[in-house]
């Protein structure tokens, strides 16, 4: 069997109106090299963890799902990927 490791790099700005617009993602999945446009939602409570929900470039129409973690200065977090038969985790920092 042939493991595909995937590997991306992106820059998401998150507004204080819960959106994430006009962010970039570079992606490299089993060989296929791809720039997408990163638009989505999130949600942070008190705790400083939360939801983030991005389209999916692959499936157009569908939305990936994150569970995410942020330190409370803000400027460092973790998100790990929540859909079925999905694994993702990232670290992000500001």
């Amino acid at each position: 069997m042939k493991l595909q490791t995937p590997a991306s790099s992106a820059i998401i700005t998150a507004s204080s109106s819960s959106m994430v617009r006009e962010n970039k993602q570079s992606s490299s999945r089993g060989g296929k090299i791809g720039r997408e446009k990163l638009e989505g939602t999130y949600t942070l409570d008190a705790d400083c963890s939360g939801t983030m929900a991005f389209g999916s470039y692959l499936n157009p129409g569908a939305q990936i799902h994150w569970d995410i973690y942020v330190t409370q200065d803000g400027t460092k977090g973790h998100m790990i990927r929540m859909d079925e038969g999905n694994m993702a985790v990232r670290s992000f920092e500001k």
